[in-house]
């Protein structure tokens, strides 16, 4: 692609080769956790973009600027309203709201949007207004549901806002409401993707990451015994995951992380429940994990923290037991 664009720098159509290329390889390295290669990826996608007018350019490229407006604003914890990256994000999903707004990925990139909103003011300890950025996100992605009632794409989009959603009124205190959202809508929900869907993986992994949550729930609110059957089937359902993707995550960053995250809730459910024997092996099981991935990832802080949880804990739970 960039042989192409040497040759003629007025192409566009040699430019978004080369703009998808470098996106591609953003999502590459995001899953390895290379955060530094992200960045170049962005720095050398970006002004190959400068000549996109969203009013008039073609559909495609104009999502193109979009989606390098996402990927700048992923993550941000500044506020919304004072953060110039989430403000330009805002306001080229607002502009393409009104050039497209019957388009479904034009929507749908609005909703991201208001999702990294939502993120923002959570980091920013306003959850009233960040719970108000993820329900209109969750009444957008219903409305496109309600178009799509069988695309797991679509189902899986909605199923990821119920838990945003979900988390902002765990903080605010809203309890019943979480627990019904994950026994009635969110659980029931990704099993049936999950069912629909048996060789697709990411599903599986979906589901294994709302039980995982159920099972937190349940915890934060003191019901241990209660917390112990979703954390277990988490568990069985990764390792069916793992399995489908070679029986290999040590190159998996995210994948490992939320494992390590899993064993720990699972060890303290089984420690809350008295079941200091099945608590000993997952705790094990956990350093096991966190100390292949402090080598894998040592430059990683939120990893070496996991590790070190763990290991606390399995010696809390070899005390218990002695």
């Amino acid at each position: 692609a960039d042989d192409l664009r040497s040759q003629d720098d007025t192409d566009m159509k040699s430019k978004m080769l080369a703009v998808r290329g470098r996106l591609l390889l953003y999502s590459a390295y995001r899953r390895q956790g290379r955060a530094a290669d992200q960045v170049r990826m962005l720095d050398e996608a970006e002004p190959l973009l400068d000549g996109v007018d969203l009013e008039t350019a073609p559909l495609d490229y104009a999502r193109s600027v979009v989606g390098i407006r996402l990927k700048r604003a992923a993550g941000s914890k500044a506020r919304p309203d004072n953060d110039p990256t989430l403000i330009a994000l805002l306001d080229v999903v607002e502009r393409m709201l009104a050039r497209f707004p019957d388009n479904r990925m034009v929507r749908r990139d609005a909703t991201i949007a208001w999702n990294f909103a939502g993120y923002a003011w959570s980091s920013q300890g306003e959850h009233e207004e960040s719970l108000k950025q993820y329900e209109r996100s969750l009444r957008e992605r219903e409305s496109i549901l309600g178009h799509a009632e069988n695309e797991n794409t679509a189902r899986r989009d909605v199923l990821l806002v119920h838990r945003y959603v979900s988390e902002q009124k765990l903080v605010l205190g809203r309890l019943t409401e979480v627990v019904d959202a994950y026994e009635l809508d969110i659980v029931p929900l990704a099993r049936a993707i999950a069912t629909d869907s048996p060789n697709d993986n990411r599903a599986r992994k979906d589901l294994a990451k709302v039980l995982a949550e159920h099972g937190e729930v349940l915890l934060h609110l003191d019901r241990d015994s209660e917390a112990v059957k979703p954390l277990a089937e988490s568990r069985a359902v990764w390792d069916e995951a793992i399995e489908v993707m070679g029986g290999d995550i040590s190159a998996d960053y995210w994948t490992t992380r939320a494992i390590l995250s899993l064993e720990i809730s699972l060890a303290h459910a089984y420690v809350a429940a008295g079941q200091l024997d099945e608590a000993r092996v997952v705790a094990e099981r956990g350093v096991a994990l966190g100390r292949k991935a402090t080598t894998s990832w040592p430059e990683m802080t939120d990893v070496r923290e996991q590790y070190n949880s763990v290991r606390r804990l399995r010696a809390k739970i070899l005390e218990q037991a002695n």
